[in-house]
């Protein structure tokens, strides 16, 4: 099971490249600190304030009614896991005991789910994850953890949080004991998000190489509608030259009905990239890393960062024209579809859209 943490600083950018993000790394559980806005196509459970989501983004169902009461946590078991997805934001400190009663409700929560796994923004300082000095909200995290018997599994020293020469460890995660030894390769990622935060992601229990196998010819039989199956068929008549033409004819006919009632069998391990995606974006993202780059390479060597900050910034300002682009022309050419092909990828979107929102957990709504 692969795991993602990050914060999306309400940010629509940093929205739009997760969306690919998780596809482009087969991400199973994406933990989501202050979101942009809860998935329009995808079943996330939010807590109360909006500021913290859990997403399963992989083929894991929720097994159990999702905890979205809360404010500045959110609760739901996937793969026989309870997830919290948590944040705690500075505007906190404004009213004495806001973060204590946070952790103070988390902690109730989590004594009595198990296994658990723990993760979020807590806007909290300590040494024991990477940090200068302990602040309050450090002591009292410590506190509240060691109670409920779990371990971080922060490690290294890569700031989680960067912003003008400013870093800091704030993104945490914490799992019970018991799994922790099955939670590998955790680590802070130098992925390009159009955010200041940075992407974790780490596994739980090794995933077993699958190795490709060409797609077979099927369907999900289970999900066949005769009714619509005769609709998407009936489409007006065939006209061939010979008895050979008409029957391949009629085979991708009945493929493309087939198409229009089930989803296919699949067999690939790879997801297919985000509808809006294309190469020039992939690489105005790396052009944007490399960007970045530099300027923490000119702050450490002491130079006048300001030229290759404003090239960082062109860059970034590049690749949110170029999503933006993308997103309008993918958006005029599937209504165009619409009169061409109504039984096809038009059909397919609208179909996926309201399957996904068919399997939220019953307590949970989007509120965005």
């Amino acid at each position: 099971m692969k795991i993602l943490l990050h914060n999306l600083n309400h940010d629509h950018g940093a929205h739009n490249l997760l969306l690919q993000t998780v596809r482009e790394w087969e991400i199973d559980v994406a933990i989501i600190a202050d979101p942009y806005k809860a998935g329009v196509t995808q079943s996330w459970v939010i807590d109360r304030t909006g500021e913290a989501a859990i997403w399963p983004c992989g083929n894991l169902p929720f097994q159990d009614t999702a905890n979205c009461n809360q404010s500045g946590f959110v609760r739901a078991k996937l793969g026989g896991i309870h997830f919290y997805s948590c944040y705690a934001p500075p505007r906190l400190d404004k009213e004495q005991g806001r973060f204590t009663d946070l952790l103070d409700r988390l902690m109730k929560d989590v004594k009595e789910h198990s296994p658990a796994v723990v993760a979020g923004d807590f806007n909290a300082w300590a040494v024991e994850w990477g940090s200068r000095w302990n602040n309050n909200r450090g002591n009292e995290l410590l506190e509240t953890m060691s109670y409920l018997d779990l371990e971080l599994l922060n490690t290294g020293s890569m700031p989680t949080y960067e912003r003008d020469g400013r870093s800091s460890i704030v993104d945490l995660t914490f799992v019970n004991a018991g799994i922790v030894r099955n939670c590998v390769n955790w680590k802070v990622n130098d992925i390009f998000n159009l955010n200041d935060h940075r992407v974790i992601t780490w596994e739980i229990g090794r995933k077993e190489t699958m190795q490709e196998k060409p797609n077979a010819m099927g369907w999900k039989v289970k999900e066949f509608d005769p009714e619509l199956f005769i609709t998407a068929l009936d489409t007006g008549l065939i006209s061939a030259r010979d008895a050979e033409e008409e029957a391949e004819k009629v085979m991708k006919k009945v493929a493309e009905a087939c198409d229009a009632t089930m989803a296919r069998k699949g067999t690939r391990n790879k997801h297919a990239p985000i509808y809006w995606w294309s190469e020039n974006i992939a690489t105005i993202r790396k052009e944007c890393i490399s960007a970045r780059r530099a300027v923490t390479r000119g702050r450490k060597k002491g130079r006048n960062v300001i030229e290759l900050q404003n090239q960082y910034k062109r860059a970034r300002s590049n690749l949110v024209k170029a999503i933006k682009v993308n997103k309008r022309q993918c958006w005029k050419e599937l209504l165009e579809e619409v009169d061409t092909d109504p039984w096809g990828r038009p059909y397919k979107v609208v179909t996926k859209r309201l399957k996904s929102q068919a399997t939220v957990s019953p307590s949970c709504f989007s509120r965005r």
